[in-house]
């Protein structure tokens, strides 16, 4: 069964997704640099902000569950309001390997979900 507004977050989430592989690449940001400059470490949270946006903010989140049962749908929802409530306390580290695991994870789950409602 087709899940409208699940489809809709998917849509929405796939280019915030390939925003932060695409910014790792094209500015050369290295897990150092965003350890030492804010300017590079915001260029790979906001997409990642925005994603966490969509699935709780943007209430999609009982979309995405019901469509696909997944922890993270929550984890993305939880990390927007570390960078929203936390940003002094973020490790670059965990933004690091959120940014280059996690988001590709994310971004291939995304494909596939959005194939399978095809």
């Amino acid at each position: 069964m087709r899940n409208p507004d699940a489809i809709e977050c998917l849509e929405l989430m796939l280019p915030l997704c390939e925003s932060v592989s695409d910014r790792i690449e094209r500015y050369g940001i290295t897990a150092e640099n965003i350890a030492t400059n804010n300017d590079y470490l915001d260029l790979v949270l906001m997409p990642i902000f925005q994603i966490g946006e969509l699935v709780g903010g943007g209430g999609y989140y009982d979309a995405l569950q019901e469509m696909h049962p997944a922890e993270i749908w929550s984890q993305a929802y939880g990390l927007r309001n570390r960078i929203a409530h936390g940003y002094g306390k973020l490790k670059p580290e965990i933004i690091w390997v959120t940014a280059t695991e996690s988001i590709p994870e994310l971004e291939r789950l995304c494909r596939q979900l959005l194939s399978d409602e095809q």
